[in-house]
């Protein structure tokens, strides 16, 4: 999980924490010690049953015939006593009536699956002396490379292609780009747009004037009882809310960042398409740390920063990437992601209130 986290949260602590905590509250409590532990003779009874094949196909089959009360439509929606709380928020897929093992020795005739010999995989047809060649689909696999899982599945790939001219295999494929580059909205279409993606994400959104800018800091502020902001250090002086201590980033440790109320921050782009704001640690921005670690973010967006369509944002951020190399940060609302069963959790990873004062004129 930690090494494919786009945003590097290391999971597998965390999980140990938390079972480090778990062990530790038994221990206060004498659990470890007392001679019943349900959760002991769960993991205990399934080590048991995995442990032995037979085990595991006869509670496969008990499973299957003891779930008839509870299975409706391929789910299972309720579960009783103790495993209530689970089927209180999410459904279980019912075990299905056929096992893999099952499909397997009606499909292939045997229940074991011997590993396949280099003489039975699929012939490779002649490829005529081209020259030197990038990598493709359809290079041999070398001599001398291991026969992995992959390896069959690519020799299978190699094979289905055979018959398909080179020029239609799927790397000679040129993909149009006949998109929309620049938007056609008017400004007044946009700012709408924008702030509609913006309420659909949850986050708080207000409209006001460069006249405004400062009381409406100051009063966002109060409506989240936040006392205590982070600010880049060349937050201009009109944006300076009244009665809020101002917490300069002249170097804040992460954990000054999270005992803050909240962060102050401008924005480089806002995108009405997707209603995405941009930050590229340039002018009013400061590092991307104080936009991410604190639970309250209030970014000021001005109307001229929004653009229509994502190609035009794109357009406009590549110089900077490209020459300055300024780390982008993209927000759709308040952090949020979604759990193996895509229901939304909101505040995993970043601010978990996003509140944006989008300034005309």
């Amino acid at each position: 999980c930690y090494d494919v986290c786009p945003v590097k949260i290391n999971i597998p602590e965390v999980l140990i924490h938390l079972r480090g905590e778990v062990v530790r509250q038994k221990q206060d409590h004498g659990l470890l010690r007392a001679t019943f532990d349900p959760e002991n003779v769960a993991f205990k009874s399934l080590a048991m049953i995995f442990g032995s094949r037979t085990r595991y196909e006869q509670a496969q089959q008990l499973a299957k015939i003891g779930q008839f009360p509870l299975a409706h439509d391929g789910q299972i929606t309720w579960l009783p006593g103790m495993l209530a709380g689970w089927t209180a928020t999410r459904d279980m897929p019912a075990v299905p009536q056929q096992t893999f093992r099952e499909w397997w020795a009606a499909e292939r005739g045997t229940v074991s699956s011997p590993a396949v010999s280099r003489s039975e995989l699929p012939a490779q047809p002649a490829i005529p002396d081209r020259g030197p060649q990038p990598p493709s689909l359809s290079a041999p696999i070398a001599s001398t490379r291991p026969l992995t899982p992959l390896n069959k599945i690519m020799s299978h790939v190699r094979s289905a292609l055979r018959d398909v001219p080179q020029r239609e295999r799927p790397e000679d494929v040129v993909v149009a780009g006949g998109y929309r580059r620049v938007g056609s909205q008017v400004r007044e279409e946009l700012i709408e747009r924008f702030i509609d993606r913006l309420i659909d994400y949850k986050a708080i959104v207000r409209r006001i004037t460069e006249a405004e800018l400062a009381s409406a800091i100051a009063e966002a502020c109060a409506e989240r009882g936040a006392h205590r902001i982070v600010v880049p250090t060349d937050l201009p002086a009109a944006w300076e809310p009244a009665g809020i201590e101002l917490l300069r980033d002249e170097g804040l440790t992460n954990a000054e960042l999270d005992q803050s109320d909240g962060v102050l921050t401008g924005c480089a782009l806002a995108i009405a398409q997707t209603g995405t704001i941009i930050l590229d640690s340039g002018p009013t921005q400061g590092r991307r740390a104080i936009s991410l670690l604190p639970d309250y973010h209030l970014c000021v967006v001005r109307a001229e920063q929004i653009v229509d369509l994502v190609p035009e944002a794109i357009a406009q951020l590549e110089p900077i990437v490209r020459t300055e190399r300024r780390p982008l940060t993209l927000i759709s609302g308040p952090s949020a992601t979604s759990d193996i069963e895509l229901n939304r959790v909101e505040g995993v990873h970043g601010p978990r209130t996003l509140a944006v004062l989008v300034v005309e004129g």
